[in-house]
């Protein structure tokens, strides 16, 4: 086994379609997050208390595994004028797996300009297939006005095409709410799954 540190993640190379990728920081994670390949794993080394506002990953087809090997991730923010699928992940739309992690304290603000279009859940918006095993949302605010959830805000698809897995996970004391002008939430809104 090989490991290799730079300035932003230290990796591990356990075979050539092996490698995992070490994180202990917000830098290190947006940064592995947004590199690895899909085959790869992201695995958290340490808790990471987020400060600022995080930029939801978009890699659809192209998101690596995460391990979160039971570490929490604390005060994330997400705040943002156009993008309409929030959370640490925008969208995954490739089979991998999610898995070991704790968000305290998060908050997602979803502007009632993205109407229609909008997901929002602190683990991914927009998920299609994913598998989801030990993740856990203890504490979140989640504004917007369709398709919110405390974990997922969306999962597409039917039960031929596109598995959603999701294992001993749990939300707790997260509160959801509309920015309508109105104070209407459309549909798709749950604690634990949107849509």
């Amino acid at each position: 086994m090989n490991i290799i540190t730079n300035d932003v993640a230290k990796f591990i190379l356990t075979g050539i379609n092996n490698v995992v990728w070490l994180v202990n920081s917000q830098a290190t994670l947006a940064d592995a997050l947004n590199n690895a390949m899909p085959n790869q794993t992201v695995a958290m080394s340490s808790d990471i208390t987020m400060t600022g506002n995080w930029e939801s990953i978009r890699r659809g087809d192209k998101t690596p595994n995460f391990d979160g090997r039971n570490h929490v991730i604390s005060n994330m923010t997400i705040t943002t004028e156009e993008d309409a699928y929030v959370g640490l992940f925008s969208q995954i739309s490739n089979r991998v797996t999610i898995q070991n992690v704790t968000f305290r304290n998060a908050k997602l603000l979803i502007p009632e300009s993205v109407g229609e279009h909008a997901r929002g859940g602190v683990l991914v918006g927009h998920a299609y297939p994913i598998n989801v095993y030990n993740c856990h949302v203890e504490g979140a605010t989640i504004v917007g006005c369709q398709k919110l959830g405390g974990l997922i805000g969306y999962v597409e698809g039917d039960a031929a095409n596109s598995t959603v897995t999701i294992k001993d996970c749990s939300v707790k004391d997260v509160n959801i709410s509309s920015n309508r002008t109105n104070n209407y939430l459309e549909h798709g809104v749950g604690g634990f799954i949107g849509h």
